[in-house]
């Protein structure tokens, strides 16, 4: 007559695990391109691995800590309006909060924040190049593919600036649309 649920102790990220690895790769283009009123053109190609840990974990919600490292390709148009493209580099880390919902059995949906300092070879005229922050905010989904293995796939928002350490400082801002895998591992 009574009926009970148990879920197994070492699913997954999205359903119990606390350590998870995971790779990426995207691709980020201004919102000018998408006709909001920016003159300036940057995209970037996105290799992000990543590194989750669960530090609470409910039935339905999960909070962890996400660290990216990354290593990304630009191509950027150096002065405003002038069709001469450059192509540039950035490196840098990237750690935040993701906050994890299990509403479905193999899937679950994640928003994350996160920031870090990088290094940028190559920018708009609008932003001086070298040291600079990049903030993040994204909303994605994990679904089941094999055990342990998640398909990741995400779309988001970066803000790239330096905090006024030299100036110009108009910042970088991507729209990105990326995906890759997710491996839990304990």
């Amino acid at each position: 007559m009574f009926h009970t649920w148990n879920l197994p102790a070492q699913e997954s990220i999205p359903f119990g695990n606390r350590h998870g690895l995971g790779l990426i790769s995207g691709y980020g283009f201004c919102p000018g391109q998408l006709g909001y009123d920016a003159k300036y053109e940057y995209n970037a190609f996105f290799i992000q691995p990543q590194y989750y840990y669960a530090f609470l974990r409910k039935r339905y919600l999960n909070l962890e800590i996400l660290v990216q490292p990354q290593f990304n390709i630009t191509r950027f148009r150096h002065v405003d309006l002038i069709p001469d493209e450059t192509m540039g580099f950035e490196y840098g880390l990237n750690a935040g909060i993701l906050v994890r919902g299990k509403f479905f059995r193999n899937s679950s949906f994640y928003t994350f924040v996160s920031t870090g300092p990088h290094y940028v070879y190559g920018t708009p005229e609008r932003q001086v190049e070298k040291f600079i922050f990049s903030d993040n905010f994204f909303v994605g989904v994990n679904t089941k593919i094999a055990e342990k293995l998640y398909l990741d796939i995400r779309p988001g928002y970066r803000h790239m600036s330096n905090l006024d350490i030299k100036k110009p400082n108009h910042g970088i801002e991507n729209i990105i649309f990326s995906g890759g895998i997710l491996l839990c591992i304990k």
